[in-house]
């Protein structure tokens, strides 16, 4: 099945689904790919890259559409997960492990 992140971040949030299970789910998924001092695979890696972009694209949706309480609810579930995002003068948003 062929898709991008756009149609699937756009489904998402016309729908509103973006449970905090799922981020919760993320948060864990990134804390047990990193075990006592050993670096998560490349795969890994990808994973959590790809999801992140997917998130970041359902937020850019949402404050595209001036829908700030969606927003606002994926920048602040993120942050207690311990994921900073960071939006920049360009219009992209970026993200690391706070």
């Amino acid at each position: 099945m062929d898709w991008r992140y756009e149609d699937v971040a756009n489904s998402l949030a016309m729908t509103r689904f973006l449970p905090d299970y799922y981020l919760k789910s993320l948060a864990d998924f990134v804390s047990s790919s990193k075990k006592a001092g050993q670096d998560a695979s490349a795969e890994d890696k990808s994973l959590v890259d790809g999801l992140m972009n997917l998130i970041i694209q359902i937020r850019a949706n949402a404050r595209q559409n001036k829908d700030w309480a969606t927003s606002d609810l994926i920048r602040d579930a993120l942050k207690e997960l311990g994921v900073k995002l960071e939006d920049r003068p360009d219009k992209t948003t970026t993200w690391e492990k706070a």
